[in-house]
């Protein structure tokens, strides 16, 4: 009876196998290998000679409502055809299914008025991740940066950004960007 390898399941001959079989069982191993470099080249194909990512800016100064998205007006990197700023400026859209890093940087001036904070919030279908920054008061340009590490994505999907300052008013948004950025396939244990 063959064992299997922990990180492939590769079948492999046990010690208290027939001699007999030992033919039968390396042809398994190696048909089953075969499969395994056929996922490395698949893998190879659609990341060489570059990794799918795209990046996106706002470059110019825009009024934003609270909870509004960003539209952007650049794209700095596309290497997947993730953008499309004339048919959606608010969107990066997944092309290729995998795991996927989201970073976001977003600068905005105070106002007169204190708030209780400054919140950026990247949204997906079902997910939403942000990060937060307390408002200090006047005179100031807060700059707040989050990211997601590992975020699972479907063609199709899009990746968005808006913010929250917590009133419902419209608010200067100098400078924002996003950066969708691939990594592998599939988890792996």
């Amino acid at each position: 009876m063959p064992n299997n390898t922990v990180n492939f399941n590769l079948p492999y001959p046990a010690g208290t196998d027939e001699p007999c079989d030992f033919a039968e069982q390396w042809c398994d191993f190696t048909e089953a290998l075969d499969g395994v470099f056929d996922d490395f080249r698949a893998v190879l194909d659609r990341t060489n000679p570059v990794v799918p990512l795209a990046i996106v800016h706002q470059t110019i100064q825009r009024s934003v409502f609270d909870f509004g998205e960003i539209p952007f007006d650049t794209v700095t990197a596309d290497t997947a055809a993730m953008t499309d700023l004339d048919a959606d400026a608010y969107h990066i859209t997944i092309k290729r299914p995998g795991r996927y890093t989201v970073a976001i940087g977003m600068s905005k001036p105070t106002t007169a008025t204190a708030l209780p904070r400054f919140t950026s919030i990247f949204e997906t279908p079902g997910f939403n991740a942000q990060a937060t920054l307390l408002d200090r008061g006047a005179g100031l340009e807060y700059f707040l940066n989050g990211y997601r590490a590992v975020q699972t994505y479907a063609a199709g999907d899009k990746v968005g950004l808006s913010f929250t300052v917590g009133v419902s008013a419209a608010w200067t948004i100098d400078e924002s960007w996003l950066a969708v950025i691939w990594h592998s396939d599939t988890e792996v244990p």
